[in-house]
């Protein structure tokens, strides 16, 4: 059976799909009730065949690789390179009811993640984060609201943390032009994107 008739690349796309992913997606997109999805009755004139050369390429690639070893492999490598890591998932969340992840709410839940080696503390985390996060350091609270200790380890794959600054007064500016900023954070704070 050739590779041709399953594996197609559509016209100016930088990827190959099959024309079966195609029309489930649109399927897929039809049964969330969404508008103006196409009925996919023309799938198949938007997609054009690889050059024969290429063609040839795909088919060799095929034979040598996927069917004597059954994949490339390289999903297998980033899986096991992850697991021997042993790696911890650490979500620095601004609120602990709506995992926002920014002040306004609108930042989305979940937005910035952390992958922390195995016995990372919640202080290291902190640096990681911000390293003016961690010099302000007061508390953090676990999913559940319980106070952390900076010394408590990242564990697992779903660690959520809400980081609690103390008040500062920044330092005044040196130098032209500068103004001295006051206040501080006495809030609570994630700290900026991983």
């Amino acid at each position: 059976p050739s590779l041709l008739p399953s594996l197609l690349h559509r016209q100016g796309a930088d990827h190959f799909t099959t024309l079966e992913d195609e029309r489930d997606d649109l399927d897929f997109r039809r049964s969330r009730g969404e508008e103006n999805v196409p009925d996919g009755s023309n799938l198949e004139a938007e997609y054009a065949v690889p050059e024969p050369k290429v063609a040839k390429r795909l088919e060799r690639l095929k034979d040598m690789v996927m069917y004597r070893f059954g994949g490339t492999g390289a999903w297998q490598a980033v899986q096991t390179a992850v697991e021997l890591k042993n790696p911890a998932v650490a979500y620095p969340v601004r609120s602990l009811t709506s995992f926002a992840t920014d002040s306004a709410g609108s930042g989305g839940a979940f937005a910035d993640a952390y992958m922390v080696k195995e016995g990372t503390t919640v202080r290291q985390l902190a640096n990681m984060i911000s390293p003016h996060l961690a010099e302000n350091f007061a508390y953090a609270e676990g999913e559940d609201g319980r106070r952390l200790g900076e010394d408590h380890v990242v564990t697992g794959l779903d660690f959520i943390v809400r980081f609690t600054t103390r008040e500062t007064t920044a330092p005044p500016a040196t130098g032209s032009g500068g103004s001295s900023g006051g206040g501080g954070s006495g809030g609570s704070g994630s700290g900026g994107s991983g």
